[in-house]
């Protein structure tokens, strides 16, 4: 997988390609370049009257030696001896147009007296004389070895200097857009999540590109949504603590006016004391809805997730919730779709929570002269779970959205939705929740 990924790259396809183009830019440049210094330079070289002297005086130095050795035609491994310790003097012996001996081969240890036909060559050919017979000789001296180096030289200096100048200036736009997403990185590790990067081209960083930005605004929008959810719990804390600040302050009255004795008759009394009592429930109604919606959207809270058969758990909720709002003289309309067995990951005290929270909700503010409705069915990896009912003109109690708040928040932290709505005083509540496949 890893071999498969790496060579199907699209950004190292596109990094080979340049250096490719590069390695060709910089072979045509040095062959230029050395095609360039021979023609300048060759001519002077081979004319040049320091280098003719130079080749002379070698030549006769050679013939000294082949004298005073009284060298033959066959004495090479003798002339091969003497080049060694003459090796910046290259020369070619041949006779009847063959080539007999060559300074290269001797030079590199590895001389073989092979014969090979002569070509031709440029150079001027000058007279050697052995024992048995007179040669041909082309020679070439300390100058064309210097040319030599300064070519190897400027082929170096062409390859290790202009060949990574030309890959960067290929790669300097992609070097560029890596900066970017960097840059941009840093700026969100900072908390700017305005701005997006550019997404340009088709390779692995347009789509880390794309991906950041992705990342961004998903952390933009999350942060806009626990900003909005912030200033609605403070809000809603605000409006529940003035509500408790009031049954409380009535609470507080009564208390004052029995502990003061001020009390006109035992039917005064009873009747303060049953005011207390109401007020009392009121408030632990509002701390306890309160408290349960802290609770469920805590992240420290921890649900115990497990896999259960699914069909018989929201049976038997559907079953409960049932009973508990007929009781109430509820008239109930089920629509049970759940033909078939199925498995679902559930904290099953978180959902007998939300069931409890409907039916609070509905016993608090549905009208009872309508049905209260549920539907639940199986659709492909879900199971949804519809609850309609009539809202009343005139509810009970003032509604704070705890209880549904509370139940978003277990459902969420179930990988599932929970959407409400209310129209034409008609209240609706679908939730969905993954199942395990």
């Amino acid at each position: 997988m890893w071999i498969k990924k790496r060579y199907t790259s699209k950004l190292g396809m596109i990094i080979g390609f340049y250096v490719f183009l590069a390695y060709v830019i910089t072979t045509l440049m040095i062959m230029i370049v050395v095609g360039l210094f021979s023609v300048f330079n060759k001519e002077n070289i081979i004319n040049d009257a320091e280098n003719l002297s130079l080749v002379r005086m070698k030549i006769a130095e050679l013939q000294l030696y082949i004298d005073e050795k009284k060298l033959s035609v066959s004495n090479l491994e003798a002339i091969a001896q003497w080049n060694r310790d003459n090796d910046f003097f290259y020369f070619l012996i041949y006779k009847d147009n063959v080539i007999i001996y060559e300074s290269a081969s001797v030079l590199k240890d590895s001389f073989i007296n092979n014969k090979k036909p002569f070509n031709g060559s440029e150079y001027p050919d000058y007279r050697l004389n052995f024992s048995d017979k007179t040669v041909t000789l082309e020679a070439v001296s300390f100058s064309q070895v210097k040319n030599k180096v300064t070519m190897n030289t400027i082929t170096f200096i062409i390859a290790y200097a202009v060949f990574p100048l030309i890959l960067f200036v290929f790669i300097r736009k992609k070097l560029r857009y890596i900066l970017k997403i960097e840059e941009r990185i840093s700026e969100i590790e900072s908390g700017d999540m305005q701005n997006s990067i550019p997404v340009i081209g088709n390779d692995e960083l347009s789509s880390l590109a794309a991906k950041v930005n992705s990342m961004t605004n998903a952390m933009r929008e999350q942060f806009q949504v626990e900003e909005q959810l912030k200033r609605e719990k403070s809000e809603l804390i605000s409006a529940v603590s003035h509500d408790i600040r009031t049954p409380l302050t009535t609470v507080i009255s009564y208390l004052d006016l029995l502990a003061a004795k001020k009390v006109e008759s035992e039917e005064k009394r009873q009747q303060y004391i049953e005011h207390i009592r109401s007020k009392a429930y009121l408030i632990k109604d509002l701390t306890d809805e309160l408290f349960a919606n802290s609770f469920s959207s805590h992240p420290s809270v921890q649900f115990k997730l497990l896999v259960v058969e699914g069909r018989e758990l929201f049976g038997q909720l559907l079953s409960d919730a049932i009973f508990l709002l007929e009781n109430e003289n509820f008239d109930i309309q089920l629509d049970n779709k759940m033909k078939e067995p199925f498995f679902i990951y559930s904290d099953i005290n978180q959902f007998i929570r939300v069931f409890d929270n409907l039916c609070s909700n509905i016993i608090k503010y549905a009208d009872p002269r309508s049905p209260i409705r549920f539907s639940i069915e199986k659709k492909d990896d879900t199971l949804v779970l519809i609850q309609s009912n009539q809202v009343m003109k005139q509810p009970i109690g003032k509604s704070y959205g705890l209880g549904i708040n509370t139940c978003e928040n277990i459902i969420t932290r179930h990988s599932g939705t929970m959407n409400t709505r209310i129209k034409n005083d008609q209240f609706l509540v679908k939730i969905v929740l993954p199942i395990n496949p």
